[in-house]
């Protein structure tokens, strides 16, 4: 009886053994080396494939019937969530005859169709980004560790979103702009495109800096001012600025805690509601969320809010 019992206690240990691998293995820790660390699979693979580094490649259109031709029905394409056989692709700047249109409605046309694919592109690498740091929270409220490079990502984006290491402030931090607003602000604070620092510096944002050596002065104001428009080496960096500013300035606080309650209820972004947050972005401030809003409502820019297709890029040779 008793080798009876030391035999089935044997198959016990065996099996709890075996059990105990095969859920490891089905955690994705097969590995012995790897078992104690916590396999993070935000599933962003292909979409970190598919968004083109910041610093390019781009396009760099040569007129405005060079960005209607590529962009052609861009706007109404997205809204029925549609897209040309034609594949959109990024521009470097603005075309340089933007401002001399005389079709209102082709200029911003034109603008619409350099803008958009650059939002999209900006928001699916903070996506990716954010679903990242939610399957590392995940793990560190399991008590799992992460390996040492995705605690080293994750490090920078805690510097970068200045989080100080608090994972709450950095899910807040580290999110999209409904594509409604950040167009509506592009085209207010660059006059749809044909503003002297949209088309000299790539400023779609109106954003300041006191840094001479990366901003452009303003007219009227004496050279002495330290206060200059920021100035961006591409279109898509003046995006990503833009973005990571409302993101991270304690002026935007007001919107980054609507947009996280937005995310709390379970409800999509919205560029009207979270227009009304940023009061503090233009002097004119209750003035400004108006005109905000009703060039959403008539350009129907809320219709985009809730469509975040993957644009397919064409990659092509630039001199920017």
């Amino acid at each position: 009886m008793r080798r009876t019992r030391e035999i089935f206690s044997v198959r016990l240990r065996i099996a709890l053994v075996i059990a105990a691998v095969g859920g490891v293995a089905l955690a994705g820790c097969a590995e012995p080396e790897k078992m104690a660390l916590c396999p993070v699979d935000a599933g962003d693979a292909a979409v970190e494939v598919a968004v083109v580094p910041f610093g390019g490649p781009f396009v760099t259109p040569v007129d405005t019937d060079d960005v209607l031709e590529w962009f052609t029905g861009g706007q109404a394409a997205a809204e029925r969530r549609a897209y040309e056989e034609k594949p959109l692709m990024l521009a470097a700047s603005l075309p340089p005859d933007l401002a001399e249109l005389n079709d209102v409605e082709g200029r911003k046309r034109a603008f619409v169709g350099i803008v958009l694919p650059l939002a999209h592109q900006t928001n699916q690498a903070i996506s990716a980004d954010r679903r990242f740091v939610e399957a590392a929270a995940a793990c560190k409220q399991a008590s799992r560790p992460l390996a040492p490079e995705n605690e080293a990502r994750l490090d920078t984006l805690s510097a970068n979103y200045k989080a100080e290491g608090d994972l709450d402030t950095l899910r807040r931090r580290l999110d999209v702009v409904p594509t409604s607003l950040l167009l509506a602000q592009a085209a207010i604070e660059s006059g749809w495109g044909t503003s002297r620092f949209a088309r000299e510096g790539n400023a779609l944002f109106g954003q300041r800096t006191t840094a001479p050596e990366r901003g452009m002065q303003p007219q009227g104001l004496a050279e002495a001012t330290p206060v200059r428009v920021a100035a961006f080496p591409h279109l898509l960096a003046s995006v990503g600025a833009y973005i990571h500013n409302l993101n991270t300035q304690p002026a935007y606080k007001a919107f980054r805690e609507r947009r996280a309650a937005l995310r709390e209820a379970g409800r999509e972004l919205d560029g009207l509601d979270l227009a009304a947050t940023l009061i503090a972005y233009s002097e004119r401030g209750q003035a400004y969320v108006g005109d905000l809003r009703a060039i959403i409502r008539a350009n129907r820019f809320d219709a985009l809010d809730d469509a975040q297709p993957g644009f397919p890029v064409e990659v092509a040779e630039s001199d920017a």
